[in-house]
């Protein structure tokens, strides 16, 4: 069975990542675990920070998130509450019983969540997708979400290195 996403190796990370976790939390007796993979950062816990971003993905699991500062790949949060400000240069897939996404996302966002929440610092360049059982607050629109991309002095339309997308505008350049 193909996963549709192709991300079944990033899957495979985070849930064996939570199974090997979770038990040295619970040996430790400490309320955060956190571990470096590469670039990457893995971290648990009951009340989990970020004040400074990371140098690549960003893995966070707990019951109290909160992110800033810049994470410079993609950012995968999952607990009870959480407040997402980080600028993050790749995507965001989030999952809380409270999601906050209140930063700059380069890419994609996906976030599911009892309440799900959009900032009014929060830019999502690529697509948006919410599932929840409140959303309140206001839409992105594809202007906001597009809002540094160039528009070609000629036509008017957006510019796009896409052949795709050149084709969907009409654009040539």
């Amino acid at each position: 069975m193909a996963v549709a996403s192709g991300r079944t190796l990033p899957l495979a990370l985070i849930t064996s990542f939570c199974l090997w976790i979770a038990p040295q939390a619970v040996l430790a007796d400490a309320s955060e675990v956190q571990s470096t993979f590469g670039d990457d950062l893995f971290m648990a816990g009951s009340d989990v920070r970020i004040a400074e971003g990371s140098r690549g993905d960003a893995i966070l699991a707990g019951g109290w998130i909160s992110t800033g500062g810049a994470v410079h790949g993609d950012e995968v949060a999952t607990g009870g509450q959480l407040n997402l400000s980080a600028d993050v240069d790749g995507g965001v897939y989030a999952a809380g019983g409270r999601v906050n996404l209140d930063g700059r996302v380069a890419r994609n966002a996906r976030i599911a969540g009892g309440h799900v929440d959009l900032g009014r610092k929060a830019e999502v360049q690529g697509g948006l997708t919410i599932g929840g059982g409140e959303v309140p607050g206001r839409k992105i629109s594809a202007d906001r979400r597009r809002q540094d991309t160039p528009r070609c002095a000629r036509s008017g339309q957006r510019r796009c290195s896409e052949r795709r997308a050149q084709r969907r505008t009409g654009c040539g350049h």
